[in-house]
């Protein structure tokens, strides 16, 4: 596959790349600290602006996300199916 997220570094110049795996999207858009969602079947992937992988979430599904202004923290509102049961959590990135 080809789908690639392309960083581009303007202070020195340089250009970083992320490549998507065949069922990953990008979910957010949010420049929350130099950081994307990803999301595919089944893992939740925060990626920074040199295309690495800074935090795997496994087994879960972004419901929501929202930035915070006040206190300057980026919330992320995850669930699963578990036995019929919809579990749901959150992650706080600071």
């Amino acid at each position: 596959s080809d789908n690639y997220i392309y960083f581009y570094n303007l202070k020195n110049n340089k250009k970083y790349k992320y490549e998507l795996v065949d069922d990953e999207e990008i979910i957010s858009d949010i420049p929350y600290r130099n950081i994307l969602l990803v999301e595919g079947k089944k893992n939740i992937k925060i990626v920074d602006t040199k295309g690495n992988v800074v935090k795997i979430i496994k087994n879960k599904k972004i419901l929501n996300y929202y930035y915070n202004d006040k206190n300057g923290k980026l919330i992320i509102i995850t669930g699963r199916l578990d036995d019929d049961i919809y579990l749901k959590g959150s992650y706080v990135a600071e």
